[in-house]
């Protein structure tokens, strides 16, 4: 994939639970996540996300479906837009063993289940030496992280 559009004012990185909440159409987070997405659209930044964002993205789509939660035709329509989603959707310019370091460097202090947090900080941080960047998520403890471990980073935190 490309880096940085040459007409892009910013970027925003997304955090997988936007993702989900939006193809999953799950009712209480949807419409934040909608809202977002069309505002930084609006403002013309580009989207980027870890490759860690596609196995979380696709884990959470498979337990909410084995949960009851989807339906097999809504599991297999959230793929299915999850996949078109991501078309739109950037990797990081540098390529993610970029990352590698300075996620291990946010993860410490936390435990293990925080290791994919530290890919998308590590990706906003990268992003934000060069354009303005945001971290979009619905993810509490993740601005938390952000804000003891990385605090150059600008994090949306979508609100119910």
């Amino acid at each position: 994939m490309v880096s940085t559009p040459p007409n892009s004012a910013g970027a925003v990185v997304i955090d997988a639970n936007v993702m989900i909440a939006v193809c999953a159409k799950e009712a209480a987070k949807e419409t934040h996540a909608k809202a977002a997405l069309a505002h930084y659209a609006g403002l013309n930044y580009a989207f980027y996300a870890p490759g860690v964002a596609i196995t979380e993205t696709l884990y959470i789509l498979c337990q909410q479906h084995q949960a009851g939660l989807l339906t097999a035709v809504e599991h297999t329509m959230a793929v299915r837009d999850f996949a078109a989603f991501m078309t739109q959707v950037l990797s990081a310019p540098h390529g993610e063993a970029g990352l590698i370091m300075d996620a291990e460097r946010f993860r410490i202090g936390y435990g293990c289940s925080r290791s994919a947090d530290g890919l998308y900080l590590a990706l906003a941080e990268q992003l934000a030496k060069t354009i303005p960047t945001t971290l979009l998520t619905f993810d509490i403890a993740l601005r938390s992280q952000a804000t003891l471990k990385a605090p150059t980073v600008n994090v949306h935190l979508l609100t119910l």
